[in-house]
């Protein structure tokens, strides 16, 4: 439960600072040179990412293209028939197998 809010005249006044406009008048060379390394280094980092990510991705294409061949057979219809029918006598064998005994 809330409390119950207090009538204020001060309505328009809120409770933060203020802020300001400074803008510095004297030039730092040192933080000018600075601040040109971070962002060549940080060029130089972007664009070793991005080879590296080409090369990543180029990479797992070719690794792809080589198992993708040896696990996708192309002619598999003659084994799967020969595993069906294989698959099929067994079940008939065990049916004959169990109504004779049993």
């Amino acid at each position: 439960m809330e409390p119950p809010k207090i009538p204020t005249v001060f309505k328009g006044v809120k409770n933060r600072p203020r802020g300001f406009n400074f803008t510095p008048r004297h030039y730092n060379r040192e933080k000018e040179d600075f601040e040109k390394r971070v962002r060549q280094a940080k060029k130089e980092s972007e664009l070793e990412e991005q080879k590296s990510l080409e090369s990543r991705l180029r990479m797992e294409d070719a690794i792809q293209d080589s198992w993708g061949s040896r696990h996708t057979p192309i002619h598999d219809n003659g084994r799967t028939r020969r595993l069906s029918i294989i698959f099929i006598g067994l079940i008939i064998c065990l049916y004959a197998f169990y109504r004779s005994y049993f």
